[in-house]
């Protein structure tokens, strides 16, 4: 399935071979549902729950086959400029990139855990996350500048406070700007225990 988040408050859903102007499978949407601005979604297969990130700072939490005005199954803490969220469910923790500069890790239940933040790691403007399979955490960084080229810094899952980036990866010409996402193909993979119905990811792609 194809999971769309728009500027007006709505999330559909579509099979992920829709061509053309389809018809949603699902739609969430209206007062009860908690959203706003959709900035970032993800689906987590192994606990069939959909998160959802919205501008104004809020992270809400649905059923993955919740359709309709309905409300979330729990909302999560309220962050600075949200630009990207990643699910580790095989340790039940939610990453958020932050505009600013900070990586937050939550528990499935809103918990703080940590934040990666500080000088050395280069974090100016978080904008998207990925988490692949040796446990390297990858953000995209705006520097907000129009003659330096974003980044993807990397850094340990686990780390807590500041440290400097275990991947550095600058982009040559043309300039790159205003990253908004990153995705990998070394994500992580079907297995854990995980029936190939309901890994974490399919094929090793986010």
């Amino acid at each position: 399935e194809v999971y769309v988040g728009t500027v007006s408050g709505v999330i559909s859903v579509y099979p992920r071979t829709a061509n053309g102007n389809p018809t949603p499978l699902r739609t969430i949407q209206g007062n009860l549902t908690g959203l706003e601005t959709v900035v970032a979604l993800f689906v987590d297969q192994v606990n069939d729950e959909l998160y959802a990130q919205n501008y104004g700072g809020s992270v809400v939490v649905f059923g993955r086959l919740d359709n309709g005005n309905v409300a979330p199954v729990r909302p999560l803490a309220t962050f600075n400029q949200p630009f990207g969220l990643v699910v580790d469910a095989r340790a039940n923790e939610i990453f958020v990139a932050s505009g600013d500069g900070t990586i937050r890790v939550h528990d499935r239940l809103g918990n703080a855990l940590r934040v990666i933040a500080g000088s050395a790691t280069l974090l100016t403007h978080a904008a998207g996350l990925s988490l692949l399979q040796d446990g390297t955490v990858l953000a995209g960084n705006q520097y907000n500048s129009p003659t330096t080229n974003d980044a993807v810094l990397g850094y340990p899952r686990t780390q807590h406070g500041d440290g400097a980036p275990t991947v550095h990866l600058n982009f040559a010409a043309p300039l790159q700007r205003i990253v908004w996402g990153i995705a990998s193909t070394r994500a992580f993979e079907c297995g854990e225990g995980q029936s190939a119905g309901r890994c974490l990811f399919r094929h090793s792609f986010e």
